[in-house]
Order: structure tokens, then sequence, then C-alpha cells
């Protein structure tokens, strides 16, 4: 890079002259530089901008320079190639960046000249600036050859310039990413200052390689502050205070660049912080040791920062009783929403204070700020004071506060109405005392909802609700009210009055407060807006149009002027006498018009005639073809024409053939028929047997004999006919009469079968017989056959001569005997009774059959439906089928039907029984099968014996026991008798009362007991007591009745005992005796 001198251009610009701007240029270092005063005017673009008022905090991103527009006190010169990110070569001054984060910056080539960026300042605040703190990101964007940034300043900064260049410099790098930011930041903290107010001062940064293709450097987020003293800011607190008691510290910074951040610190023994900007300190923890010095540091929007210290006085107090003279007052107790109240509280040896009150109010101060109240701060507020001692509280009188009206609501009966109909106001306003409305045309009233009157379109406009009480006025409005009139004004007009059909007819109408149009004419015109598009006419477009203008208080209507519709001649037809003549024929041809005033005919052979009706025409084959009338007026034309006109002659030229003339009966006989007509011809043919078609060539006559002789055919068409006939058919015929009978058609095997045939033929005739068995004969009536089963089936007869052959056949011949194959079989041999038996036979031969079987079992059908069975259903069953020939029998196998066990029962010993005692059960079943068995009962018994071994009874065996015989075609169940176990008494007991009683008094005894079945009961005690009562009968005791009572309860099963607690009898005194030592007299 070699060694460099620095230089800073400065610019300065009067504006002190309206409309005139006048600049000078200043080099610093110009004794060794003015020869280049001349270059910098000529190849520097300077971009100027005024200073900044410095206040102590200032940041600058740069984001605004993306359009080359430097932010306000800060200058470039160069020429500016816009946003980029380093890629470029191009030298100027460039706004690096992306997205919307930009930084100013620079980049040197060999042509750009000298360039630079300065920000310029003057010092704004009040007092002289001694000391600043500056930093910004030094960043990189273009990679060349180690370039970088040279910071300068000048001004009031000149005396810290190496200060400033040693620390605001940055040094580029020849290695990196073009495109790639390289961010660094730069920081100074500069002391010693002296910056008078009003005195200005400015930092440049320069490339520091004026020549050959550098890197491109930029500036960004530049900051500079006042350390510790950015902008003014205040602290105080709400001290002194004694001990206990809460305070409140506060601080008011008064700088530009919001928001703010605070940080507050206190006395070291407190162990005080706090982030917030008012901070509130609890009494409860309030002890001497807040007593102190606090300091808060406010840091604002471009971290820059002020600091303040408030000293708090806080002392220690004792205290022998809670607070005295304790007062809560408030500044009003009627207000209005919105406005201020005051509590004001006084107290004698208070430390901490509490507020409360509607709406969640609560302070800790004794006297809280003033606060703006609502309709909620109404009632009663509390006032605690409170100190080591204890608490004493009191509350204000009874606040209230109104509001102004609320929830106001005006509204009309209707935004848009007709004229002369009625508008009714209708208001609504919750707390208001008075009400008002005014409007359109001085309406007034002052009833909230005033009668509905009739308007007029003066009526029209917006009506204003007005409602009052003590504490303010509320208004609101209705929406636009509209008063409207019929429509005025309504005309109706068409554009012609006489149209031809097809023209355009156009209507136009005007009207004056209409809404909606409708147009109504001939034709079922109809449209639905004021200057409808003109329509095509027809020949009911023709009357008067009438136009109706709407809107919503009812519709005017207007007519035009009747309208002619004038027509091409219609109805315009042309027809022939007929549309097909023969030669020499007349032909009249016929029109009709409506509304022509000329005619014209042309037509085949030159015609023409300008009458409507032309005279009669004698037809030439040069009469044929289509005539055309053309019927003309003032409109234009209209033609028609006729059907085509076909001129013919009768056919010519008939031929009939018959192919061939002899054939035998059966065989097809071929008809054709030929004409030469130049229209169309039918054909109608003729024949023996009363043979008939109508078709030219006849589909082929399958002949008989009554197809013999001379066939005729006849050409038609309208001009006539004309016949031919074929030369004279023979029809011989094969064979006829063909039968053949057999002597019967059932036989059974070994019977005689005797054929017979007949025949009628007038030609040479042989026979032939076929049938079963590969039988034939070449006689008409053979000799008889002796038949067997392979004689079964048809016999054919076939007579035969030169036309062919009749064959018969006679009835199938039926050879029968008696039933083979015959056998029976039955589904199962072994199976349960209940189950299903299924007997299937099978049988050659056979008409008939018959089951029959155990138990009476008959049955017609070859493989009956399947028998339900019983044990009677054992044994074997025969199958007999049977033919016109005889029977034979089959037989199955024998069956053998089983049953579930029978005559199963379950017996016990007894069916009640006492506990312990001994139950026996007994079961009984029969079965013809291996059985098992199985025992189930109270209590999870069960056993698998037929007869068990007998059951120690508890009185859980009560209840019924099962009984089950299995075998293999299932199980038989039988139940027991419920069992009853019976129990000795329970829940005995004995009672004596009293317990401890006088000689001669009453001993009432009491017992009680359970049980189900007949029970007794025996008292016993001392003195030879006895009773066979439950409750024996209360008695007079003695002295021996002294002791213990036993009661014993009795049933079948046994006894149970209870005892009385011990009964104590007692005496009075006996043997009293009274002694005196002396008696004196």
């Amino acid at each position: 890079m070699g060694n460099k001198n620095l230089y800073s251009l400065h610019v300065k610009e009067d504006r002190s002259e309206c409309r005139k701007t006048r600049i000078s240029f200043r080099w610093n270092n110009c004794s060794a530089f003015r020869n280049l005063l001349l270059v910098a005017l000529l190849f520097v673009t300077v971009n100027l901008s005024a200073q900044v008022g410095f206040s102590g905090s200032y940041f600058e991103n740069f984001n605004s320079f993306s359009l080359g527009t430097a932010p306000l006190g800060w200058s470039y010169s160069g020429t500016f190639r816009g946003t980029g990110t380093g890629t470029s070569n191009t030298g100027g001054i460039w706004c690096y960046g992306a997205g919307s984060d930009w930084s100013m910056g620079l980049l040197h080539s060999g042509s750009a000249g000298i360039i630079y960026i300065t920000g310029s300042f003057t010092n704004a605040t009040a007092s002289t600036i001694t000391a600043l703190t500056i930093s910004y990101n030094f960043e990189q964007w273009r990679y060349a050859n180690g370039s970088g940034l040279v910071a300068t300043s000048a001004g009031a900064l000149a005396g810290s310039s190496a200060t400033i260049q040693a620390a605001l410099s940055g040094s580029g790098s020849a290695s990196g990413s073009s495109g790639t930011v390289t961010t660094t930041p730069k920081t100074v903290s500069l002391t010693g200052l002296s910056i008078a107010p009003g005195a200005a001062f400015s930092i440049t940064w320069t490339v520091d390689d004026p020549g050959g293709s550098d890197n491109g450097v930029s500036v960004d987020d530049f900051r500079m502050c006042i350390p510790n003293a950015s902008f003014p800011v205040t602290a105080a607190n709400t001290t002194p205070v004694t001990a206990g008691t809460s305070f409140t510290l506060s601080s008011t910074p008064t700088g530009t660049y919001t928001p703010f951040t605070y940080s507050w610190t206190g006395p070291a023994g407190s162990g005080f912080s706090s982030t917030n900007q008012n901070p509130f300190i609890p009494g409860a923890g309030v002890t001497a040791a807040y007593d102190g010095s606090y300091t808060v540091v406010v840091t604002d929007a471009n971290s820059c920062t002020a600091s303040v210290t408030t000293t708090a006085t806080v002392t220690t107090v004792s205290c022998t009783v809670p607070p005295t003279a304790v007062t809560a007052t408030p500044s009003s107790t009627a207000l209005c929403s919105g406005g201020v109240l005051t509590l004001t509280g006084t107290a004698t040896g208070g430390a901490t204070y509490s507020w409360t009150g509607p709406n969640s109010y609560s302070s800790v101060f004794l006297n809280p700020p003033a606060f703006s109240t609502s309709t909620a701060s109404s009632g009663i507020y509390t006032l605690v004071a409170t100190n080591a001692c204890g608490s004493t509280t009191v509350t204000t009188a009874s606040v209230t506060v109104t509001a102004a009206p609320t929830a106001l609501l005006a509204t009309a009966s209707a935004t848009t109405l007709c004229a002369g109909t009625s508008l009714t106001l209708t208001g609504s306003a919750t707390g208001a005392t008075s009400f008002g409305w005014s409007g359109s045309s001085g309406y007034s009233s002052s009833v909230q909802n005033p009668p509905a009157f009739v308007t007029s379109v003066t009526s029209t406009g917006i009506y204003t609700f007005t409602a009052s009480n003590s504490c303010g006025i509320a208004t609101t409005t209705t929406g636009m009210i509209t008063v409207i009139t019929l429509p005025a004004a309504v005309s109706a007009a068409v554009s012609a009055t006489g149209v031809c059909v097809g023209g355009t007819l156009t209507l136009s109408g005007t009207s004056t407060g209409a809404t909606s149009y409708s147009w109504s004419g001939p034709g079922s015109y109809s449209a639905a807006v004021l200057n409808p598009p003109g329509f095509v006419t027809s020949p009911t477009s023709g009357g008067i149009y009438t136009l109706t203008a709407t809107n919503m208080c009812g519709n005017t209507t207007a007519t035009t002027t009747t309208v002619t519709i004038l027509t091409v001649p219609t109805t315009v037809t042309a027809a022939l006498s007929a549309s097909a003549l023969c030669l020499g024929d007349a032909l009249t041809l016929t029109g009709t018009a409506i509304g022509a005033t000329t005619y014209s005919w042309s037509g085949p052979g030159t015609y023409s005639a300008a009458v409507l009706n032309p005279p009669v025409i004698t037809t030439s084959t040069s009469s044929a073809g289509v005539y055309t009338l053309t019927a003309t007026n003032v409109c234009g034309n209209t033609t028609a024409t006729t059907t085509t006109l076909t001129v013919n002659t009768v056919p010519t030229a008939v031929a009939a053939t018959a192919n061939p003339t002899t054939l035998c009966r059966g065989d097809a006989l071929t008809l054709t028929g030929g004409a030469t007509s130049p229209i169309t011809t039918t054909y109608s043919w003729s024949g023996p047997g009363s043979y008939s078609s109508a078709v030219q060539n006849p589909p082929a006559i399958i002949t008989d004999a009554s197809s013999a002789g001379v066939y005729t055919v006849t050409a038609t068409n309208l001009c006539g006919s004309a016949t031919a006939t074929t030369a004279s058919v023979t029809v011989n015929t094969a064979p006829i009469a063909v039968t053949a009978t057999t002597s019967a058609t059932t036989l059974c095997s070994g019977n005689v079968l005797t054929l017979t045939g007949t025949a009628i033929s007038p030609l040479s005739t042989t026979y032939s017989w076929s049938g079963p068995d590969s039988y034939s004969s070449a006689v008409l009536n053979p000799a008889g056959i002796t038949t067997s089963t392979m004689s079964a089936g048809v016999y054919t007869l076939t007579a035969t001569n030169i036309c062919g052959s009749t064959i018969t056949m006679t009835s199938s011949i039926t050879i029968n005997t008696v039933p083979s194959a015959v056998t029976a079989t039955a589904s199962a041999p072994t199976l349960c009774a209940g189950n299903t038996l299924t007997l299937t036979g099978v049988v050659t031969n056979a008409t008939s059959y018959q089951w029959n079987g155990p138990d009476g079992y008959l049955s017609s059908s070859l493989n009956p439906a399947g028998i339900i069975t019983t044990t009677l259903s054992s044994g074997i069953y025969t199958l007999t089928a049977t033919n016109s020939c005889g029977n034979t029998f089959g037989i199955t196998a024998p069956v053998t039907v089983n049953d579930v066990p029978q005559s199963i029962t379950a017996t016990p010993s007894a069916t009640v029984i006492c506990s312990g005692s001994a139950l026996t059960l007994t079961g009984t079943a029969v079965s013809a099968l291996a059985t098992t068995y199985g025992w189930a009962g109270p209590d999870s018994y069960t056993s698998t014996d037929l007869n068990p071994a007998g059951i120690i009874t508890t009185t859980l065996s009560a209840g019924i026991y099962t009984f089950t015989a299995t075998n293999s075609c299932g199980s038989s169940v039988a139940t027991t008798s419920s069992i009853i176990i019976r129990t000795v008494p329970t829940a005995v007991t004995a009672t004596a009362l009293p317990t401890t009683l006088c000689s001669g008094s009453t001993l009432s005894l009491t017992g009680t007991a359970t049980s189900p079945i007949a029970i007794s009961y025996s008292w016993s005690g001392p003195n030879s007591y006895t009773s066979t009562l439950l409750n024996p009968t209360p008695f007079i005791t003695s002295t021996l009745s002294a002791g213990v009572y036993t009661l014993t309860a009795n049933n079948v099963c046994g006894s149970a005992i209870a005892i009385t607690s011990s009964v104590t009898v007692n005496t009075a005194p006996t043997l009293v005796t009274a002694t005196a030592s002396s008696i004196v007299v």
C-alpha cells in the first residue's frame, strides 16, 4: 500500500438567502494539496446534508440509504452506485446490505475519484460536552487488496483525531468471498472534551488506498452517547419514613428515544434492586438498612444511558399503642364519572397504611394520588393505619359517582318513506334526566319519544337525539331519513310510428324520481330500463307502448303514439293442381298472398306469368319441375315454390318368367318380373292356388300340388298398367299319407310286436323300416318281432319316389322288465332316540315303491323323509319296487335305537334333618348303554357315585340336590325334594333386672332365642327357682334369690343355654343398738 497522507474535504452549505445556495470548500492540510482543489471541484460529486443536533443520545442504522439519500447530518462524495452486496467492482458510494438492513459504504477504483462519508453534528445540549462514547460496525463486503477505512475528526473533535483514527478505523482483508459480509465492532470512549453548546464536530471515513481496485467497506449502526448523562433524568422518593413503612422511588427521564429501561440499586445492606421505573418498597421489609442512597441507570432505545441518585431517609420508632386520630376523608362525596377523587388520611403513630375501596381500589400511601373515577368507583373507602402495636381502621362517607348519559340509541320508524306518511322517532338512554330532538326543516322536540309527524320532502335529513343529566350531555343521530314523492315528468316516445316488419323500433322515456321502470306493449313486449335497446319488429309489434315509472311511493305512466307495423307480403303460397301428371294432363297453378301489389310466376321450359292464378297448362315432358311465385310490395317481396311436378307415362317392356317349369312339391319356384317406367312402378303377381305378390321379384315359392299352372305379372304406375305371363308350371310330389303304427306301445320283454305301414304316391315308390336293436325291413308291413329290452324305442318308415322321401315314426315302444338292482339302506345301524333315521332306496325300472318297517312304519316314496326315532324304531326296514311286469324286494341292515337313561330318580334319606346328622342320597337309572352319574348340591357338593356315601350336614347343606345320569345318547336329570337343615336354638340370651335389689323387691327375668322349629324353655336358679316360660312372671326376692339364673332353650336338634349376670339381694340393717354411758337428770 505504501505511505499515504490523509486528507479531508469540508463542505459548507449556506442557505441564508432564499433560493440561492453558496458552497465553499476547505481542505485540511491544504498547503500540500492546493493544486488538487481544481481536480476536486471537477470530479467530486458531493452529497450535502444538514448537521444533526446532538442532544446526548444518537443512533443511525442507515436503512434509509437504499435510495441514495443520506440520512440527516450525513454526507458523501462520489457517485452513488445503488444497493449491492460487494459483487461489483465499480467504484463509488454503495448502499451495502440486503432486505431492509443497509449500511453506508465506499468502494475505490482508479476512476472513482476522491470518495468519503461524513457525519456532522452540533452540540444541542445546554451544557458543554466533556465525554463521548462512539461506536459503529465496520463491515467488509468486497475483498480485493486489503484496504480498509480511515476515520478522522474535525471541528470540536479535532483534538481527538488521533484517538478516533486508532479506534474507529477499520482494516480490510484481501481474502474472503465477495458478497459475504464480515462485521467488526468499533468503539471509542473520549474524555477531556470541551464541546460548547452549539459547537460543531464531525467524523469522516475515507478509503486508505486512493488508487487501484480496493475492498468494498461500509459504516453501519453508528451510535454516539454522553456517558451516563445522555439525557436528563430526575429521581425522588417518598421518605422520610420510619422502619416498617412503605415508600416509593420514582424516576423521570426526558429523552427522545423511547422506550426506556431502568436499573435501580440501593444501600448495600438492603440488597435492593429493581427494573421498574417507580419501584414500590413494601413496609413489611423496610428496616434501618434501607436508609441511604438509591441510584437508577436509565437506558434509552439508542442504548445510551443516564443515571441519577436520590437519598431515602428511614428512621426507627417505638410505639405503645396502635395509631390514633385516624381519619379518612374523600375530596367529594358526589362526583361525575371522570371526575378526580382525592382521598386524605390522617393518623398519629402510623407506620404503614392501606387504602381499599370499590372497583378493587388499593393504595399504600396515607394520602394516595388523586385518581379519575368511573361509576364503579362509587362506595365507601377504608383506611387501615398500622404500626408495630396494631392497626386502626376508619372509613369515608359513601362516595357516589354519576356518569353522563350512556347507551344512547336514536331510531326512526323508516329510513326511506313517502311524502305524507308519518315518521316516528324513538330514543333511549341510560341515566338521562332530560331529552331533546332536532332535525330537518326546523324540527325539534323535548320528548324522549315524540309523537309521529307527517313528512314532506323537506323532512329529508338526519335527526339528532340529545340526552342530559347533571354530569353532561350525550348525543347520537339516526341514519339518513329520505322522503320521496311519486315519479314526475314521465314521457314515452317511439323512434317511428310506421315500421316495416323486421325494422328496428326504439323506445325512449324520461322520468324524475323513479327507481325502476317498466315498458309494456303489443306482442307481450316488456322491458325494465328507461331507454331499452331498439328491437326488431314483428307483425305483432303494432300498437301503443306504455312506460311505467315506479318508486316506493307508487308509479306514474305515459304512453306512446300508435305504432303501425308494415310487412312484406305474407301468407304467400304456390300450389300445383297435382304434383304428378301423365303426359297431356292439364296443370293448374294457384297462388295466395296478403299485402302484395304485384305477382310473378316462373317455371320449367321458360314458363312465366304475371297474375296470381294463371291459365291452365297442357303438360308435356318439358313441363316437369318446380314453379315459383313472387309477391311484391313496398317492404320487399316474398317467394313461394310449388312442389316438383313430374310428367309420367305407362310402363313398357313388361316380362314374366317362372323357373323351373317342372319340379317336385316342396321345390322352390322362382318368379322374375320386369318393366320400363320413368316413374315409380308397382307390381302385382297372381297365379294358381290363389297365389299373389306385390313384389317385382317375389321370394321363391315352396311348391305344392296347387302351385301348378300359369303366373301373371302386372306393372302399374299412375298413368296405367301393362301385363305379362309365364310358361305353365308342373308340380310333382313325394309319397303322401305315409303312416307307421304298432300293435302295442308298451310290452313286457318277450311279447311280439307287429309293425303296419301305409303310403300314397303317383310315382314308383320303395319302403324302408328301421328301429331299435338295428332292426330293418324293406316291406311296407313286415313280420312280427319277438321283443327284448333292446326292442324299446321308436320305429321309422320311409316311403321314397323321384321327388323324395316321406318319413313317419311310430309312437315310442316301451319294453318293461320287473324292477332290478333294488337296494335298501339305513343312514345308521345304531342311533339314539330322537335322532333322524334316513332310508335310501336305489331301483331300476320301478313305477311304485313301498317301505315297511318296525312300529308299523309305511312310506310310498323311494327316498322317504327322515324318521324321528324312538326305541320302537329298532328293526329291519323292507323296500318293495313294483312295475307292470312284477316286483322286487330290498332290505336294510338291522337298526338299533337307544335312549338316554330312563326311570331316573333322586331320593334323600330325609328332607328335614338336624345339622351334623348324616344325609344319604340314593339314585336310580335304567340304561342299555354304559352310563355315568353325577350328583351336585348345596355348599359345592359333588359326587360321581350312583349312591354316594352319607353327608355330614351343616346349615350350608340345605337345598336341592341334582342327580344326572349320562350315556352316549345324552343325560337325564332328577332332583331331590328341598333338604331343610335344622339347628339347636340360637341367639339365646338371659337377662335379670335389676341385678342389685333389696330383699322383698321384684326381680324380672327376660330371655330371647331364635329357632325355625318348635322350641321349649326352662329357667333354673337359686333357691330351686324354675320356670318354663321364656319371660317368666316377675317374683318377690329374698336373700336366697341371690345368684345366677340359667335359661335353657330346647328343640328337636338339641339345647342352648344362657345365664344372667349375678343377682345381689340386700337386706335392711338388723339388730341396731344404742348405748348411753350416763344419765344426768
